[in-house]
């Protein structure tokens, strides 16, 4: 995660770089962090969508081996308590599994 004042660098540099193209000054572009930053964004794309079908699959295999903890409406949460850890332990061997594919 960025910290505030990279945050802040990085947008400014974004804007400063849109503002150049728009004014035609492909010259002062620094292209090789542009596109730096284009790979950057398909590599947190990519983090993004293996995260969530790991906890897809989590909840599935849940659903599909717990049927005793299912709630009998959408939405409905079981009031049990929970086994902390289970899901961040099924999450990282999902996410092995999805990624040695």
């Amino acid at each position: 995660m960025l910290g505030h004042e990279k945050w802040a660098f990085l947008t400014a540099w974004a804007n400063e770089q849109a503002r150049l193209i728009r004014a035609g000054r492909f010259d002062l572009l620094g292209l090789e962090h542009i596109a730096e930053e284009i790979e950057d964004v398909g590599k947190s794309e990519q983090r993004e969508l293996e995260t969530r079908m790991a906890v897809l699959l989590a909840h599935l295999l849940k659903w599909q081996f717990q049927p005793e903890r299912r709630g009998s409406k959408l939405g409905e949460h079981d009031s049990r308590p929970k086994k902390h850890g289970f899901q961040t332990n099924q999450q990282n061997t999902l996410s092995k599994i999805y990624v040695a594919r």
